[in-house]
């Protein structure tokens, strides 16, 4: 027992990226990630276009309102707008379609690596190991580890071609600008990386009483079927 508890207390080191993708089951998955890689990059460049635009409408939209170029300049703004949030719907679409279907095939790859490595153990292994624990930790973990190699990873990769386009964008219009709102980014870091910590702790905390959960129910239930067996 005090083998065990050492056990869980210590603390384990995290996976690797080449250990996060080595669930990739096959070369589709594989084309998945890469296209939806790319419709993401394609859907973070979305925001700073659609900036671009709004500040340029500003010049255009100073004119008179009288004159019939003031409402063609109008309305190919509003077709501008309109034909660029088809192509952001479209690309967010695809790109959350193509993330979500490799999720899937990995999450599924994550499940069946872990059973086949579970029938691979000797008996021993199940006098001191409560498995029935381990499978409810590896279902809270598997949902999320789907949504972290599936949407989180999308919004990521175009969040970050969001916020490098814009701080381009932005030091090409107004460096002075750009450098003052630069000035606010250390205390958004400092309340990110607390939030990060709170979650982890959280969720281990989280599994730990998933897994003590699951063996109860579990011995819980063998009892039952034992009982009603023997009952008939």
């Amino acid at each position: 027992n005090n083998k065990e508890e050492e056990h869980n207390n210590t603390t384990k080191p995290l996976a690797t990226v080449g250990e996060v993708f080595s669930f990739i089951p096959n070369t589709k998955t594989k084309v998945y990630i890469g296209i939806g890689f790319f419709f993401a990059v394609c859907s973070g460049a979305i925001f700073p276009v659609m900036v671009w635009l709004f500040s340029g409408s500003f010049s255009d939209l100073s004119g008179s309102v009288t004159t019939d170029e003031y409402l063609r300049t109008i309305r190919n703004l509003a077709f501008s707008f309109m034909i660029l949030g088809v192509i952001a719907f479209s690309f967010m679409a695809l790109q959350s379609l193509l993330f979500e279907l490799a999720a899937t095939e990995m999450t599924k790859q994550f499940k069946t690596t872990w059973f086949q490595a579970l029938l691979r153990q000797d008996m021993a292994y199940y006098d001191l190991r409560d498995v029935s624990g381990t499978a409810t930790t590896l279902s809270s973990n598997a949902i999320k580890f789907k949504k972290g190699v599936g949407r989180k990873i999308a919004d990521g990769v175009q969040f970050s071609i969001t916020v490098i386009l814009g701080l381009v964008y932005g030091f090409i219009s107004s460096w002075r600008v750009s450098l003052v709102v630069l000035g606010v980014v250390p205390f958004m870091a400092i309340s990110a990386i607390f939030l990060v910590k709170m979650t982890t702790s959280q969720t281990a905390r989280a599994n730990s009483s998933y897994a003590k959960a699951g063996a109860i129910v579990y011995t819980v239930r063998f009892f039952v079927c034992l009982l009603v067996c023997c009952c008939d």
